[in-house]
């Protein structure tokens, strides 16, 4: 296995896999992206990476993170433009990155 194998194409395979996941998510296709998501635990297991151990938010922090998208959404949808990036702003400096979709609103922690 020293001589055969290519990390840097796996690697590139596992990101081609997210963003497939992604453009699922965005779809708004949650079966395809679990479906994914299993697959690239699955791999990166086979080259030593552990995904098991993701940073969990609290409940609390995630109801107000989702209660200022909510907010922030109304003001969009009011033209309010003032108010939704004052409220992207805030999220950001507390490390909530927001990603507007068709759909909704999409966040993650900045990594």
């Amino acid at each position: 296995m020293d001589d055969d194998f290519n990390t840097p194409k796996a690697l590139s395979s596992i990101f081609e896999l997210v963003r497939s996941g992604n453009t699922y998510l965005a779809q708004n296709d949650l079966k395809s992206a679990r479906a994914v998501r299993r697959l690239i635990k699955e791999l990166c297991k086979v080259l030593g990476l552990d995904l098991e151990k993701v940073v969990t938010i609290e409940p609390e922090i995630k109801g107000r993170i989702e209660k200022l998208i909510k907010e922030r959404d109304s003001a969009r949808q009011n033209k309010d433009f003032k108010k939704a990036d004052k409220i992207r702003s805030e999220l950001l400096e507390e490390g909530v990155v927001l990603e507007d979709t068709k759909e909704s609103t999409i966040w993650r922690r900045k990594i």
